[in-house]
């Protein structure tokens, strides 16, 4: 049999576009090398090929086989995980508005269902496409990210009414860029690192932004250390990491401890934010809830929380469903949020290909780092400031970040078996010499 029919029959047991050409690539190659040694071997072209064929085996057999591995494969348990507490979410806003009758908590109901509906749509959508094609492209990525950024930040586009998509989105562009240059020398890791230091500077200066900035930075900084680790750029790790948290770490706190020292150094505004973060029971919403979460009893009606709307179900949705249905339900909310980063660590890290790794923990951290700082804030730990409840909390733009890291992580599953990253191209020079 020739190679050209056994390749033919063999890709048409092949059910996908994508992997067939990763199986005909592969295939080839084998099929190349079998030839080349028969050669060696003083074997005719004709022969040589024949026998490397038949080493194959069965077209159809072989087909089926790879047809099972080289598929698309869904995360369902993430799926329904997903869906799980996003119902939830809803059911508990739907419990929280249904005292109001009033026309306001109707079109809010209305509206998360809308963005409910959305984000799914949009999750479902990311998971079809191939997620490294687009971040292959990650130059481009960050040059129009930052384009998108300077044009919000003067006034001409005006999206989203938080900053939630846009500077959380930062992070899988970021991830792209480290895996874009590595393999490279120390001074490229600058460019991803550039970009992500234009993305911060590039956030409105508010307080309340603050967070979403430290979540940037840390974030940065795991990934850059996984990097490191990794040997993705030549820099000396037992020199470079320590710096690198040493700053992460040691800058912070030298700055809340010069604002505890000397007050008078900054503005009284912002003393009074920093002294939140230090002592956050001394301000009446963080004394609030952490009375409310230690007075509460394990069901039913425990405490009353005298807050406006707004902050109930968007900042403090977990310690208002602790006041109204007691502990029980919360540690039961907080076991399937643990569950949910459980499995978001392990569709990332279970990944043969780098840029699906590195992709899929970017995401991953920054839904678990605010999964954490909306925890401690329900509880007391830290103050007020803007974060959410991945797929639970109420809103437009939180919401549909949620589906896009979910989508993100759902699409890198789902193309594992379809990405071939150690493939190098192989040149070969054949020198024909004929006898006049």
């Amino acid at each position: 049999m020739s190679k050209k029919r056994y390749m033919e029959l063999l890709l048409e047991q092949i059910r996908n576009k994508r992997a067939k050409e990763l199986v005909a690539r592969e295939i080839n190659s084998h099929i190349e090398d079998q030839e080349e040694a028969y050669l060696s071997k003083g074997l005719s072209a004709y022969d040589a090929e024949r026998r490397a064929v038949l080493d194959m085996g069965d077209p159809v057999e072989t087909g089926v086989s790879l047809d099972a591995v080289h598929r698309p494969k869904m995360s369902w348990s993430m799926v329904i995980l997903t869906a799980i507490i996003s119902a939830l979410g809803f059911f508990m806003l739907w419990m929280i508005c249904k005292g109001n009758s009033d026309f306001e908590t109707t079109v809010l109901l209305k509206k998360q269902i809308i963005y409910l509906i959305i984000g799914f749509g949009i999750m479902l959508f990311i998971c079809k496409i191939d997620y490294s094609r687009i971040f292959h492209h990650s130059g481009i990525l960050a040059l129009l990210y930052l384009g998108f950024l300077i044009l919000q930040d003067t006034g001409f586009l005006r999206f989203f009414s938080t900053a939630t998509i846009s500077y959380l989105l930062s992070i899988p562009v970021f991830c792209g860029l480290l895996y874009k240059f590595r393999k490279r020398n120390w001074y490229h890791l600058l460019i991803p690192a550039g970009f992500m230091l234009a993305s911060i500077l590039l956030m409105h200066y508010l307080w309340l932004f603050v967070s979403y900035k430290i979540v940037l930075v840390f974030t940065s900084a795991v990934l850059v250390t996984v990097a490191v680790c990794k040997e993705w750029y030549p820099i000396r790790k037992k020199i470079f990491l320590p710096i690198l948290w040493g700053c992460i770490i040691g800058i912070p706190t030298l700055f809340l401890l010069l604002s505890y020292k000397f007050p008078n150094l900054f503005p009284p505004y912002d003393s009074a934010r920093i002294s939140n973060w230090i002592y956050p029971f001394e301000n009446t919403y963080e004394s609030m809830v952490h009375a409310a979460m230690t007075r509460s009893s394990l069901f039913g009606h425990s405490a009353t929380l005298v807050m406006d709307f707004n902050s109930l179900i968007s900042d403090y949705m977990v310690v208002n469903i602790t006041a109204r249905y007691g502990l029980v339900l919360t540690c039961i909310l907080a076991v399937l949020f643990v569950a949910f980063c459980i499995r978001l660590f392990y569709l990332a890290l279970h990944q043969k290909n780098q840029l699906g790794m590195i992709l899929g923990l970017g995401c991953s951290l920054a839904l678990t780092v605010e999964v954490l700082k909306y925890f401690l804030m329900n509880l007391g730990m830290l103050p007020m400031t803007y974060g959410f409840l991945p797929l639970f909390s109420y809103g437009g733009s939180v919401t549909i970040i949620s589906y896009i890291f979910v989508g993100i992580l759902l699409s890198i599953y789902r193309n594992q078996n379809l990405i071939d990253e150690t493939r190098q191209r192989r040149f070969r020079i054949r020198l024909k010499i004929e006898q006049e």
